[in-house]
């Protein structure tokens, strides 16, 4: 079963997590808390990365991948708690919530009080009294974990450093983790009564140990080439095989048409969350999580209908890709997306579109033409519709990516790309309806001479100035923002005034409107199939 939680920050989202990562190893529950596109908690409070190319994700980041300053959250239950420190140099915490701190000592082992502002050095083993759940912080400087050296006896031992820690056990060694949720300990044992033990399979980066031992071992630390993961996608963006930091294969996987598992191997302890189409499949159930909808691989059948209904592209609204895995996917089932950090006050949107640029005029453009109005239209659209407002606190942020390929005829158009195309005739220069799909410029708008490039001694020429030109871009972008659920703005000077107002290429968006687009998503009025695309892109 897979949680799947909205958080505003890292240090809400490591306190919530709490009791939902204590499920995980002892009875199968796993917790994903899902931060942003880029950042995720995973399981046993692992915090993971995402690299993407475009919308493609090409790489998971755990841990780290460098010494500089690192801040290091322990997260806190009322009562006592066993801590590692994975930082050195880090000042102990000076909440008013921590009653009572001690540190171990391996050499003389006693304990030794830790006063509030006291620095610490990584490795170090802390009891920690809480009055009251709380998230402390240190921040220090982070050094590679090695494998921690146990000698003859019993001792402490820091979890390694701020990646999960997959426990491999030599022989003989017995090893207690204290749970500060349930304030009672957990113990797995070795050989033959290992089954027996309640030893999750990782410890999250934070915790501690003991560890009790005959003779001296040196216990492992996770291989540092896993800490990178590499996807490597087939045609539909699956990702059928992980390589690791040194292009080792630790995951190959198949799957037949419509996204059912055929074959998986997993060599190492990685493992790729995002699968086919790169979407995320639930353990439990089998379902691939399509973000708007779930999609069942074995019956070949999506959960709900299509909220688009006949209008998103087929007269079955529970069939996958109109019954064509082999060449279609669907990566969320819209595609102009709004992610915000908090819904009820948003401080960061993040807006996706996908579209393709088109030429149906009867101008003849090279390839090469066509290809750098849509790179000038992408750019655009990805500066102008980004931005901030405020500072500190109270800083909003806003940042649009766009995934626009160029085609030659509409064969190529997928079901959720929206589509820039240039025409012959318009009644003006752009036309698109509110939170349709299809976004028409005139072609005028690309063969037209800037006002410097005309000839201003000619008489018609001589009112052709800067303040009532438009370019081509200025055009597109208008008209993206109508599919974006915006309407016309005559009482400011920004895009979205009419292009008889709208003067020197006018292309500022606020934040007002960026709000507007989101709550035109949230209430499902964007990616509307528009009927004349409809009757464009039908096989002929």
């Amino acid at each position: 079963m897979n949680i799947r939680t909205s958080i505003l920050s890292i240090a809400v989202v490591q306190f919530i997590a709490t009791d939902l990562a204590e499920a995980t190893g002892s009875n199968g529950v796993t917790t994903a808390v899902y931060v942003s596109r880029h950042y995720e908690v995973r399981d046993h409070d692992q915090p993971v990365k995402y690299v993407f190319n475009g919308a493609t994700r090409v790489a998971r980041v755990t841990g780290s991948l460098s010494a500089n300053t690192r801040i290091q959250r322990l997260r806190l239950h009322a009562g006592w708690n066993l801590c590692g420190v994975a930082v050195s140099g880090g000042s102990f915490p000076t909440n008013s919530e921590i009653a009572a701190a001690f540190r171990w000592n391996p050499l003389t082992r006693d304990y030794a009080a830790v006063l509030p502002g006291q620095p610490l050095t990584a490795g170090s083993v802390v009891w920690i009294k809480a009055c009251t759940n709380v998230l402390a912080s240190l921040v220090g400087s982070y050094a590679e974990p090695r494998p921690a050296p146990v000698s003859g006896g019993g001792t402490y031992v820091s979890g390694a450093g701020l990646e999960a820690w997959p426990l491999e056990l030599p022989a003989g060694v017995t090893v207690w983790r204290f749970d500060a949720a349930s304030n009672r300990w957990h113990s797995t044992f070795a050989g033959d009564l290992a089954p027996v033990g309640e030893l999750p399979p990782k410890l999250a980066p934070g915790e501690a140990i003991y560890v009790h031992t005959d003779g001296p071992i040196d216990l492992a630390v996770p291989d540092p080439a896993l800490r990178v993961a590499y996807y490597h996608q087939d045609h539909l963006g699956s990702s059928s095989a992980v390589t690791d930091a040194d292009g080792t294969l630790v995951e190959e996987t198949a799957y037949y048409p419509f996204g059912a598992m055929r074959r998986e191997e997993r060599f190492r302890e990685v493992e790729a969350h995002y699968q086919f189409t790169q979407k995320e499949r639930d353990r439990e159930s089998g379902l691939q999580d399509f973000g708007h909808r779930y999609y069942h691989p074995a019956t070949t059948r999506w959960l709900s209908p299509d909220p688009m209904g006949e209008k998103g592209g087929g007269s079955n609204p529970y069939a996958y890709v109109n019954q064509n895995p082999l060449k279609h996917c669907d990566p969320s089932g819209a595609k102009i997306t709004v992610e915000v950090d908090n819904k009820k006050q948003p401080r960061n949107y993040q807006i996706t579109l996908q579209a393709v640029f088109i030429n149906t005029s009867s101008t003849k453009f090279t390839q090469e033409q066509v290809a750098k109005f849509a790179k000038n239209l992408k750019s655009s659209i990805e500066k102008n519709f980004s931005g901030s407002e405020g500072e500190g606190r109270g800083k909003v942020t806003w940042t649009t990516k766009v995934n626009l390929r160029v085609v030659e005829n509409w064969s190529e158009v997928k079901k959720d790309d929206h589509v820039f195309r240039i025409v012959d005739k318009l009644n003006g220069a752009g036309e698109t309806k509110e939170g349709a799909m299809l976004m028409s410029i005139k072609v005028h708008r690309y063969t037209q001479k800037t006002p410097d490039e005309v000839d201003r001694t000619e008489p018609g020429n001589k009112h052709y100035t800067w303040e009532n030109y438009t370019s081509a871009e200025g055009t597109s972008m208008h008209e993206f923002g109508h599919a974006a659920g915006l309407g016309h703005d005559d009482l400011r000077d920004n895009l979205m005034q009419n292009g008889d107002i709208r003067k020197y290429d006018n292309k500022d968006v606020s934040r007002q409107q960026i709000h507007e687009i989101w709550k035109a998503y949230e209430a499902k009025r964007l990616n509307q199939r528009d009927p004349d695309l409809d009757k464009l892109t039908k096989p002929k």
